[in-house]
């Protein structure tokens, strides 16, 4: 279910989440949902502060929301060959995935899609910057 394994938990050391720092900090809702162990930040956490994944990829999943290029749809729309990309979809929103830093282990899937419009701001949106490697 999850790149560390078949349990929420297994997220444990491998993401930015909403953890027991979260969810006890000066500003928390009293109905607040966090995981019980510490992950190291309140917030934004640095690239690379936690271990990859198995591709050698880090920050897959929590940290910030990624906002994707594929308009938001559910998960019935066909796909681009090649790309991935939907085809269709809602015109005035784009897919964000992963979770984020104030999202409970649950929520960290890449599978796990929610509607975000591509001109509003968040603290918890963010992009994935790619680099094209050389053959």
């Amino acid at each position: 279910m999850y790149w560390s394994g078949d349990h929420p938990g297994s997220m444990q050391g491998a993401s930015n989440l909403a953890d027991w720092k979260w969810g006890n900090a000066p500003t928390a809702q009293p109905d607040m949902v966090f995981e019980s162990w510490v992950d190291g930040w309140i917030g934004t956490a640095p690239v690379g502060s936690y271990f990859p994944n198995p591709f050698g990829f880090f920050d897959i999943n929590g940290n910030v929301w990624e906002l994707c290029q594929d308009l938001a749809h559910g998960h019935t729309f066909d796909l681009w060959p090649g790309t991935g990309e939907s085809i269709g979809g809602n015109e005035n929103f784009r897919n964000v995935r992963g979770g984020s830093f104030n999202e409970v282990a649950s929520n960290l899937r890449s599978a796990l899609r929610q509607e975000f419009a591509p001109d509003a701001s968040s603290l918890d949106v963010g992009v994935r910057p790619v680099v094209k490697l050389q053959r």
